[in-house]
């Protein structure tokens, strides 16, 4: 009795705490980038399009209003709304329980029902979530409380993130798919760890997974080998009540993997299948005429390289017959795997790309804040983002990381298993192998499935499953480590040890020595400046100041442009207040000029003079030059400038600084800058808004 009310008051504690964190002090959530679309219009409800992208929305309108709690449950249950995306998803379930509990309040409140509050089904995520760390924390395998108590704080700290907490205020499927795994996963390590059957956690674990099955497109293949596990659980359960569960539970299981696929849109099937071609095989290919023939497609489609689904199409029809014979049917999901374990270079690339893009738990192209709490665009909530923050750390070596962890989860596994061998127990055995190898498995196939199944697209917010399953392993690896040290196996302690400091080192030696030469060149404010030399030359250097000089708006009129912006003049003026004010006339003579692209948005078509692309977005360095060469751009003579994503990309220096600064380089948005965030990752914010300066300029030895 005592145990279950520390379990009953944890829950209540995790419950208060996350609703408190995404609605305390200010309502935070994830903004819409269009896919709410495919939600909001069946169930009856409007979005905002004016905040799309840049703030979360709190209040959903309906279609019309209800002055009888009766009528709008009718209306919950049977919209009467042709689905025009055609999508089907176990996410409407809970929707539509949060629909009827937000009706219940605002009709007893007011007497009418106008809209859908998002926090009314955070509650329900929150309370799953909370349910989910109980039962883990439940589950754990250490007979030490202090030690059970280091592994439950760890699971919090992982977990209960806000990169993760902020989906909750959404209507993105991601929430669900968080919550409904976790759930599941608690539920059969609870079930492996407990030898008496407690036939509640078999149905919570049904209901778990078959919701997460149907969550996401994605989530289906795994619902696969979901059902496999439960095979080998039916195999070794000999309660007869125990089996008739999992038995159902089974069928449950299939069935919602095979309605799902089978209702997957054919709409969604052929963007993805464009998306994984053009903006996946193709996409900064330096052979896309040779990728097209190893393919079988003609060579003609080389002009939709680098473009997705949304862009124009020069003139072919993705949706008409011509394209499904000769495009999509030889570009199938089995023909682009095989593509890319003939192309192991491209392969590798892919990886790589996909390890830093899960460096990042949530979108950082959608902004957390509603406009009505923080004007500023796309501002993300980094309060109690400690793991994530820890995460975004890891980016320059994340695929080195990601390869020995797992080698470390699957040593750590290994040990476990020949652990419980040794006891004897052939059903713990047999499903402990099962649940571990569940796990990798489903983790190595999202690690790799959304490069193939839809390319680059939305790669970041499409390695959220993975991110899920990699730091449940994580939780996993240092739970088993503890229970070694519960166990005193110092062998096994000092066999890990050795393997994480040969982990540290090589990190390390890979990151290597950053030392960059520097010169003090010009006054500013009374103050040499310092500069970092990016680049030498017989005749020049190229210098970027080390750190943030001043802070400025890019341009009071809100324009992206940056040869006509206030903050360019700023830089080349030498009268009182401009920036070149304290340099000498020497000083100012060895500044060199030099022609330079400066990339625009497509809206100034009038200024543009050479590129036929918008230029992408990424936020990882590494990756954030994109298709800078063919991106719609314009030459002039620069001398005091920002730097562009080319020089951030391609040149070494302290990118990380004090404070976010700007750079030259546009967004698709007319009035979005480009801007490098503390953490270094490329974020952006509208020319209005003031964010640090890093002068650059070429000057003569």
């Amino acid at each position: 009795m005592k145990k279950r009310l520390i379990y009953i008051i944890l829950f209540v504690l995790l419950f208060i705490s996350g609703y408190l964190m995404i609605n305390y002090p200010t309502i935070v959530g994830v903004a819409n980038n269009s896919d709410f679309a495919r939600i909001v219009q069946p169930i009856g409800l409007k979005t905002n399009d004016n905040i799309k992208h840049f703030y979360m929305q709190q209040k959903f309108d309906y279609v019309r209003n209800f002055d009888s709690l009766t009528e709008h449950m009718k209306f919950v249950f049977n919209p009467g709304i042709e689905s025009i995306a055609q999508y089907k998803s176990t996410h409407f379930a809970i929707i539509k329980v949060a629909q009827i509990l937000n009706g219940i309040f605002k009709y007893i409140k007011t007497g009418s029902i106008t809209n859908f509050d998002i926090r009314t089904l955070s509650i329900l995520y929150i309370g799953l979530f909370a349910l989910a760390m109980v039962i883990f924390i439940k589950s754990i395998k250490v007979s030490n409380v202090y030690y059970k108590i280091i592994i439950s704080m760890f699971l919090l700290f992982v977990f209960m993130d806000k990169g993760y907490l902020v989906y909750f205020n959404s209507l993105f499927g991601e929430p669900l798919m968080f919550v409904s795994f976790l759930l599941y996963f608690s539920c059969v390590l609870y079930i492996i760890n407990h030898e008496k059957d407690n036939y509640f956690i078999y149905v919570l674990s049904i209901i778990s997974g078959c919701m997460f099955i149907g969550a996401k497109v994605a989530n289906i293949p795994l619902g696969f080998l979901m059902i496999i596990f439960s095979i080998i659980m039916l195999w070794y359960k000999k309660g007869v009540k125990t089996r008739i569960i999992v038995s159902i539970g089974i069928v449950c299981m299939l069935i919602t993997s095979v309605y799902y696929l089978a209702s997957i849109p054919e709409w969604m099937s052929k963007v993805n299948g464009y998306h994984a071609l053009f903006y996946g095989v193709l996409k900064d290919s330096p052979s896309p005429k040779q990728d097209l023939r190893d393919l079988g497609i003609d060579e003609k489609y080389e002009v939709l390289k680098n473009t997705h689904s949304y862009m124009d199409h020069q003139g072919y029809d993705m949706y008409g017959e011509e394209f499904e014979k000769e495009v999509f049917d030889k570009a199938s999901p089995v023909n682009i795997t095989i593509y890319y374990l003939t192309h192991f270079d491209r392969l590798i690339e892919k990886i790589d790309k996909c390890a830093k893009s899960s460096t990042i738990i949530r979108p950082p192209y959608l902004g957390n804040y509603r406009i009505e709490d923080d004007e500023e665009v796309v501002k993300l909530d980094n309060r109690l983002s400690y793991w994530e923050s820890i995460r975004k750390s890891t980016y320059d070596n994340a695929l080195l990381i990601i390869i020995i962890l797992v080698f470390l989860y699957i040593i750590t596994s290994y040990l476990i298993i020949k652990d419980i061998k040794k006891q004897n127990n052939r059903d713990r055995l047999s499903m402990t192998i099962g649940y571990r190898s569940m796990l990798i498995l489903c983790a190595g196939s999202q690690f790799i499935f959304p490069v193939i199944g839809n390319g680059e697209a939305d790669i970041m917010k499409h390695m959220f499953l993975f991110n899920l399953l990699f730091d449940i392993m994580i939780v996993m690896v240092f739970m088993d480590i503890l229970y070694f040290v519960q166990n005193k196996e110092l062998k096994v302690l000092l066999g890990i040890s050795s393997l994480v400091m040969v982990i540290f080192i090589i990190t390390i030696f890979i990151k290597g020595n950053n030392n960059i030469d520097t010169i003090v060149f010009g006054i500013y404010n009374n103050q040499d400046i310092e500069w970092e030399i990016l680049e030498e030359t017989d005749d020049y250097y190229f210098i970027a100041s080390k750190e943030v000089i001043e802070r400025r708006q890019f341009e009071d009129s809100n324009s992206n442009v940056w040869l006509e912006s206030d903050i360019r003049n700023w830089l080349n003026s030498d009268k009182e207040n401009g920036f070149l004010y304290g340099f000498s006339n020497v000083d100012k003579q060895k500044v060199i000029e030099m022609p330079m692209k400066t990339v625009l948005s497509p809206v100034h078509k009038n200024l543009i003079q050479s590129g036929y692309q918008a230029h992408y977005w990424y936020c990882i360095p590494g990756y954030i030059e994109q298709n800078y060469d063919v991106a719609y751009g314009k030459i002039d003579d620069e001398k005091v400038f920002l730097l562009s994503v080319k020089d951030y990309e391609n040149y070494n220096f302290h990118k990380k600084k004090k404070e976010a600064y700007w750079l030259r380089t546009p967004y698709t948005n007319p009035r979005i800058i480009r801007v490098v965030e503390t953490d270094g990752f490329i974020y952006h914010k509208e020319a209005k808004d003031n964010m640090g300066v890093v002068p650059c300029m070429y000057i003569k030895k």
